[in-house]
């Protein structure tokens, strides 16, 4: 989940997108720059950095986002840098996906396994929680080795628990 600030930023893109049609293309560009950004870290902290320039800062941000041709995207990271905010851009992001996926009806959940999941296995998951709370759901998977076996699934505030570490624990009171 993302900072408050990024989600100011987050929901402010998305009014923006919403309003023009370009929640789609929005999207997009934004999981390019996540890719770009998340490769090097030093990015940020170069956008952030009080010795450069704002110009010079600007300079290379517009670099990085132009070709991706999305304005909104463009206008959103010159926000940023000038604010000194580059290094919040990738909770930006996240948060921006939540409300698009929210907009779609999509819920995004988090399943975690003691081994790592298939995509067949993942798609069955989603299968189960679509049948039993409705909806389309976005899932991660993450691998926690002392759930000795079973599944823990987090949507939204919600966890379902069915780990086998949890049944254990279960029997020991």
């Amino acid at each position: 989940m993302a900072d408050a600030l990024s989600q100011v930023y987050a929901q402010a893109l998305f009014n923006a997108a919403q309003a023009t049609g370009k929640v789609a293309p929005v999207l997009e560009a934004l999981g390019v720059l996540r890719q770009v950004w998340g490769a090097d870290p030093r990015l940020a902290a170069c956008l952030d950095h009080p010795s450069l320039e704002r110009s010079a800062r600007l300079e290379l941000a517009d670099k990085v986002v132009a070709p991706l041709g999305e304005e909104l995207v463009r206008a959103l990271v010159g926000v940023l840098v000038r604010k000194g905010r580059a290094r919040n851009l990738l909770g930006v992001i996240g948060a921006f996906g939540e409300l698009a996926d929210a907009a779609q009806g999509i819920k995004r959940g988090e399943v975690a396994s003691a081994t790592a999941l298939s995509a067949t296995q993942v798609a069955a998951v989603g299968a189960a929680l679509s049948k039993r709370l409705g909806g389309t759901f976005k899932l991660t998977t993450s691998e926690e080795p002392a759930l000795l076996g079973g599944l823990r699934i987090r949507i939204g505030d919600k966890v379902y628990d069915g780990s086998l570490q949890r049944r254990l624990g279960e029997l020991e009171t």
